[in-house]
């Protein structure tokens, strides 16, 4: 897939169908061509763990991410390893309690 922007929402009722391990199932199967992603916002996201391409450095044009709702996530993705010109621009992470 090619775009700039990707905004998943899984919004914010968890309930008896919805399942950790298809969360993440779903969010490996919609990772984007790396050379076109801007933008990336992840919401409400119930998975156990982020899959290995959120984060990835290889993302080197995303000049935004954001994470919200992943009260389920035992560990954040690696953005640490992602373009120094990011840390300039826009990494939120709004912590669930």
């Amino acid at each position: 897939m090619r775009f700039s922007e990707l905004v998943l929402n899984w919004g914010s009722e968890f309930n008896s169908h919805r399942m950790e391990t298809h969360e993440k199932e779903v969010l490996n199967e919609l990772k984007p061509h790396n050379n076109t992603l801007k933008k990336l916002e992840l919401v409400s996201y119930r998975g156990i763990e982020f899959s290995n391409w959120v984060g990835d450095p290889s993302f080197h044009r995303l000049t935004k991410v954001s994470i919200d709702g992943y009260e389920e996530c035992t560990s954040l993705p690696r953005l640490g390893q992602l373009p120094v010109g990011l840390v300039s621009k826009s990494i939120t992470i709004l912590v669930c309690t």
